[in-house]
């Protein structure tokens, strides 16, 4: 059966019709038992001034995670330091490291080791804006 084109529901009424609904449930309740969920936390940084303070926010939080969680600190510094790197280089590259921003950090622990997947950054233009004042005599 080509699956390539199809979209999941379609997908899933030809398993059905192919092996029957009680089938279909048995295979899926047999698979959500295999695989383990993925826990994914969330560490968020306020609003700073700047991208750069906003990633040393964040740093702090990770270090207290590790430190909370009695994770493995080599392995653990080895992925931030990486992940940090290449935000850094994101920041950069997009030119709102001057920015205010607020970065939302989304992670997994596994086997005691302190893993960054992806962040969300939301930066804030300054665009200047112009008011004028006359006193009145």
């Amino acid at each position: 059966m080509a699956m390539s084109g199809k979209t999941p529901e379609q997908i899933l009424r030809e398993l059905v019709e192919q092996l029957g609904a009680q089938r279909v449930r048995e295979i899926l309740s047999q698979v959500e038992a295999a695989v383990p969920p993925t826990k994914m936390d969330v560490l968020r940084t306020r609003i700073c001034p700047t991208g750069r303070g906003a990633v040393f926010r964040l740093k702090r939080a990770v270090w207290a995670v590790i430190g909370e969680e009695n994770l493995d600190e080599e392995k653990s510094k080895e992925n931030w330091g990486e992940f940090a790197r290449k935000l850094i280089e994101f920041l950069n590259a997009h030119r709102i490291s001057e920015r205010p921003m607020r970065i939302t950090l989304y992670y997994t622990i596994q086997d005691s080791v302190f893993k960054p997947l992806r962040a969300e950054i939301e930066y804030f233009p300054i665009e200047p804006e112009r008011i004028t004042f006359v006193p009145t005599s």
